[in-house]
């Protein structure tokens, strides 16, 4: 009898997980993002589980998640980094899940904090539901860890590539920053600072650019 409560908690979590929080093309039912760290944790909330049973239902959540990253990663823009008070982790890009046929054409990339094959954090999305009102995602274009503002924390700032049109010639490639900061145990979109970094953006985008308009 255990065994099968065990794998009934399992199943119940994982469609939880599924349908509260869909880790590329969605947050919460509500549209609300999910900004806080702990994703695991976040799907099995109000569950009434022994600490057996909590440790089978974290695994099976934490597999299907990592199972979506993985098939999704980006494996030039995906770094392991000492990571302020994280320690060392790894920091992965991920595009929007091409094998999910209901997922939507302007969902836009994600970000997550790997460690032992867990997922520590889920980067905020800066669109409701993950999901852009324009602009295709054509990938990552660059990511740099640097302290931004002096607080000797490390920001986390990404360069994510998008096309706008359509056909050959309407085709306009461009690339928007958003910028990224450690809150202790979350990070917060700096919507204010990535706005105003955009807003000065011309030309080719590169990671040096940016770190120059941040420094004026």
């Amino acid at each position: 009898m255990k065994k099968i409560r065990i794998l009934t908690i399992i199943c119940s979590c994982a469609l939880l997980l599924c349908a509260c929080t869909d880790p590329m093309t969605g947050s919460e039912e509500d549209g609300t993002d999910q900004k806080e760290c702990g994703i695991t944790e976040s799907a099995l909330a109000g569950q009434e589980l022994t600490e057996e049973e909590m440790s089978a239902a974290k695994s099976t959540v934490d597999d299907s998640l990592m199972e979506v990253i993985d098939r999704s990663r980006i494996e030039d823009q995906s770094f392991e980094v000492v990571l302020n008070d994280w320690g060392k982790v790894t920091f992965v890009s991920c595009m929007p899940d091409f094998y999910d046929e209901d997922a939507d054409p302007l969902t836009d990339a994600s970000f997550y904090l790997v460690k032992d094959e867990k997922v520590l954090c889920r980067f905020p999305y800066v669109s409701e539901h993950n999901v852009r009102e324009t602009g295709l995602c054509e990938g990552v274009s660059f990511v740099f860890f640097e302290d931004i503002d002096g607080d000797t924390k490390d920001e986390i700032v990404i360069g994510v590539s998008y096309v706008s049109g359509a056909g050959p010639q309407g085709m306009i490639p461009y690339t928007e920053i958003r910028i990224y900061e450690d809150d202790g145990n979350e990070f917060v979109y700096n919507e204010d600072v990535s706005d105003t970094i955009n807003a000065k953006l011309t030309g080719e985008v590169t990671a040096e650019k940016v770190k120059t308009l941040l420094k004026d």
